[in-house]
């Protein structure tokens, strides 16, 4: 499944836990779509309670921001 969401246009964000492979894998498939990609070691002890994970700092690599203009008296 992972190479269908890694590739699927209508997902704009990844993020998980993954092996290096997986790792791989997904950033080249994110890179066909160019989509965001947040991705943790599974290799590596990860604290899911602490407070940087809890954060908006977490959240913050799979947002976009865009600017709308809007005309005035138009």
């Amino acid at each position: 499944m992972l190479p269908t969401f890694a590739t699927h246009e209508h997902l704009r964000a990844l993020s998980g836990a993954v092996n290096a492979e997986d790792r791989k894998a997904l950033r080249l498939g994110a890179a066909e779509s160019v989509k965001r990609v947040h991705l943790l070691k599974s290799e590596e002890r990860i604290d899911w309670f602490a407070d940087k994970r809890q954060g908006a700092e977490e959240i913050r690599a799979l947002i976009e921001f865009k600017t709308t203009w809007h005309p005035v008296g138009a």
